[in-house]
């Protein structure tokens, strides 16, 4: 008899319910898994992005060149837009920027010859017929293999709008380079 008593006695030990003293801590159960932690912050010297901001030429919303570039590759038309504002900013706030990086900014906008909103096309001519036609014809002829490139692909684009713009981007090139455009007119329009 002993014996089953104390077998009885075990088995209801399981589900027996754990009465806790005045003051003292509920003990963890035997399964549980402590998952708290603890951080601390990280900090790394010398990568304050607005410190080295003060001698960069900057627009009025405070961003550089090198901001804005990668915002013109953007696939939203709205982030393009601002970008295509913001450089027409700086160049007029720091004019000298055009002829320092026109390897960078041609290389940026040519891309745009051919997107899909009207707008950015737009904007792109805007910004070529006002701070292209300062420069001497000297400087942007050696970018002109890749902005008759595009220009051309723009007027051979899917895309009906793409192809008119496209033709007024050609009007414009004529009115800017018209020297370097008698040479290139082979490219431009095949006789066949």
């Amino acid at each position: 008899m002993t014996n089953s008593t104390r077998h009885k006695k075990q088995k209801t030990k399981d589900f027996q319910k754990v009465k806790l003293k005045v003051g003292q801590k509920k003990q963890a159960a035997a399964n549980h898994t402590d998952t708290s932690f603890r951080s601390q912050a990280i900090v790394l010297t010398g990568q304050n992005l607005h410190a080295d901001r003060a001698n960069q030429q900057t627009n009025a919303r405070n961003l550089t060149l090198t901001d804005l570039v990668p915002q013109l590759k953007h696939y939203n038309g709205v982030v393009k837009r601002d970008a295509l504002h913001g450089l027409n900013d700086l160049v007029k706030q720091h004019p000298a920027v055009i002829g320092e990086q026109l390897g960078v900014l041609v290389n940026s906008l040519v891309r745009l010859f051919v997107d899909d909103e009207p707008v950015i096309r737009k904007l792109v001519r805007g910004f070529c017929v006002d701070h292209f036609r300062a420069l001497p014809e000297s400087k942007l002829a050696a970018f002109y293999p890749i902005i008759l490139a595009y220009t051309n692909s723009a007027m051979t684009h899917i895309d009906e709008e793409i192809r008119i713009d496209g033709l007024k981007l050609l009007n414009t090139w004529i009115e800017i380079l018209p020297r370097y455009m008698g040479q290139y007119k082979q490219k431009i329009i095949p006789e066949n």
